[in-house]
C-alpha cells in the first residue's frame, strides 16, 4: 500500500477537461435518455434548460414536444412540434406526432394531411406502416360517413343544384367477357377517370366513394353499372353526369367497347361512338373513347389535353388485367392480394404509372384488417424513435469551449472537439514510502 502520494502531473488538467466534457455530454444527452426512462416531467425541464442556450435546434423542440405529449399536454406539445417544423420543415417525427395529436382531437382532415406528409418523408419503417394503416382507416371512415349521410338525405337532394361540371365514372359492365377478363370493367373505368382528370374545370367523384356507395347499397357490379341505377348514383354522390359502359367479346376474337353518358337530371343518355377491334387495338380504342366522352361532356379538346391523354397508360393487356384485379381487391379490402396484382402489373410493364401509384397508395397494408392499434402503443413506438435519434446528442460547441479553455485559448485543430492531450516535458516528484 502506498501513502502520501503526491504527483504534479499535467494529466490532472486533462482529466478535468475530460470530466467537464463528460459532464457536458451527459447534460446534452440527458433529455433523450430521460425520455427513454419515462420521466417526462424531468425531460421537460431538461429540454427547456437546453433551449435557453440553443433555441434554434429542431431536435430539442421535438424532444420537448414528445415529453409534453406523453404528459397529455397536447397544446404545449403541438406548439413545440410547430417550432421544430419552423426550423426544420421536414422533421418527420414532429409531423407524425402532429398527426396523432390531430387524430386524438378528432381533427381528421389535419390528421390525414400529416400522415400523408410523413409517408412522403419516408420516415421510420414501423411508423410508416402505422401511418399507412391510420390513413387508410381515416379515409375509409370518411367515405362511410359521406355515403351514410348521402343516403339519409337522398330525398332532400335537389338535382338542379348539382354543379353541371361534376361527373362520376362508374365501372363498365364486363359480365359478357370470359371470367378472367371481367375485372377489365373496373380497369377501363379507371383509365377513363385518369384521362378525364386532365380536363380543367371538370370535377370527378372519387372512385373509392363510388365503391363505398356500391357496398352500402349492396348492389352487384352489373346493377351498379345499369343505366337505370345510374341517375340515383349521381344524385347520391352529387354528380350531374354519370359515365359508364359495357365490354363485350365477339366470336371473331374482337372486343367491343361501348359507353354512355347519363344526365342525372332528366335521366337522358348520350352515346359516344362504339369501338370495336382486336385485342392489340384495345388501347387505341380506349383513348378514342376518352376523347369522344370529353367532347360529349361539352369540353374542348385543346392541344394540352390531347398531349396529356394521348399516350396509353400501358400497352400490355396482361398488365391491365392484373391492375384491374388489384383494383377489385382494393374495393373488397383485400390489400395483400391487391398489392400482389399491382406488382404483377409492374412486372409486365415497368412504366405502368397507374400501377405504381396504386402500390404507393395501397401497398404495405397486407396486415390491415380495418382495426387500428391503440394510439398509446403507436406513441410508444414514436417515442422510441425519437429516443434513438437522440442518443448521439452531444453539444459540440460546449465541448470545444471547454477544450479551448484547457488549451489556454488555442482552438482545437480542424475544429475537432476530441483533440489529443497536449504533451509537455517536465519532472514528476513522488514523496512517501512504500510498505
Amino acid at each position: 500500500m502506498r501513502n502520501g502520494l503526491l504527483t504534479t502531473l499535467t494529466v490532472l488538467v486533462i482529466a478535468g477537461v475530460i470530466g467537464g466534457c463528460a459532464s457536458t455530454a451527459s447534460t446534452s444527452g440527458t433529455g433523450s435518455r430521460v425520455l427513454g426512462k419515462g420521466d417526462y416531467e424531468r425531460a421537460v425541464a431538461l429540454y427547456q434548460e437546453r433551449l435557453q442556450k440553443a433555441p434554434d435546434k429542431a431536435e430539442l423542440w421535438r424532444g420537448l414536444g414528445v415529453a409534453y405529449y406523453q404528459l397529455d399536454s397536447l397544446d404545449a406539445a403541438s406548439q413545440s412540434f410547430d417550432r421544430a417544423l419552423q426550423i426544420e420543415p421536414n422533421d418527420a417525427p414532429s409531423v407524425f406526432y402532429r398527426g396523432m395529436i390531430a387524430e386524438r382531437r378528432s381533427n381528421f382532415d389535419q390528421a390525414r394531411e400529416n400522415y400523408r406528409k410523413y409517408l412522403a418523408l419516408n420516415g421510420e419503417p414501423r411508423l410508416q406502416s402505422e401511418a399507412k394503416k391510420r390513413l387508410r382507416w381515416l379515409e375509409d371512415d370518411k367515405l362511410k360517413k359521406v355515403v351514410t349521410t348521402a343516403i339519409t338525405n337522398e330525398q332532400n337532394v335537389d338535382v338542379a343544384e348539382i354543379p353541371g361540371n361534376t361527373a362520376a365514372i362508374v365501372r363498365f359492365d364486363a359480365s359478357a367477357l370470359p371470367e378472367q377478363y371481367r375485372p377489365l370493367g373496373r380497369g377501363v373505368a379507371e383509365l377513363i377517370y385518369a384521362d378525364l382528370a386532365n380536363v380543367p374545370n371538370l370535377t370527378l367523384v372519387e372512385r373509392l366513394e363510388l365503391s363505398a356507395l356500391q357496398e352500402e347499397l349492396n348492389l352487384s357490379q352489373s346493377e351498379f353499372s345499369d343505366k337505370f341505377t345510374s341517375p340515383r348514383i349521381g344524385r347520391l354522390v352529387g354528380a350531374a353526369k354519370i359515365v359508364t359502359g359495357q365490354l363485350n367479346s365477339k366470336p371473331d376474337n374482337t372486343i367491343e367497347l361501348d359507353a354512355g353518358i347519363i344526365d342525372v337530371g332528366p335521366g337522358l343518355a348520350s352515346y359516344p361512338d362504339r369501338r370495336e377491334g382486336k385485342v392489340n387495338e384495345f388501347f387505341k380504342m380506349q383513348k378514342e373513347l376518352s376523347f369522344d366522352i370529353i367532347s360529349k361532356l361539352g369540353y374542348e379538346i385543346t392541344p394540352q389535353i390531347r398531349n396529356a391523354i394521348s399516350k396509353p397508360a400501358t400497352e400490355s393487356m396482361l398488365a391491365l388485367v392484373a391492375y384491374s384485379r388489384g383494383l377489385e381487391y382494393v374495393d373488397q379490402g383485400m390489400f395483400a392480394l391487391a398489392e400482389a396484382e399491382f406488382k404483377a402489373a409492374i412486372d409486365e410493364d415497368a412504366n405502368f404509372g397507374l400501377a405504381k401509384n396504386a402500390i404507393q397508395e395501397f401497398g404495405g397494408l397486407s396486415d390491415y384488417n380495418g382495426q387500428l392499434k391503440p394510439i398509446g402503443e403507436v406513441a410508444a413506438l414514436a417515442t422510441t424513435d425519437v429516443v434513438d435519434q437522440g442518443k448521439p446528442d452531444v453539444d459540440r460547441s460546449v465541448i470545444i469551449e471547454r477544450l479551448q479553455e484547457s488549451n489556454h485559448g488555442t482552438a482545437p485543430e480542424q475544429e475537432n472537439p476530441y483533440v489529443a492531450p497536449r504533451v509537455s516535458r517536465g519532472t514528476v516528484v513522488v514523496r512517501g514510502r512504500t510498505d
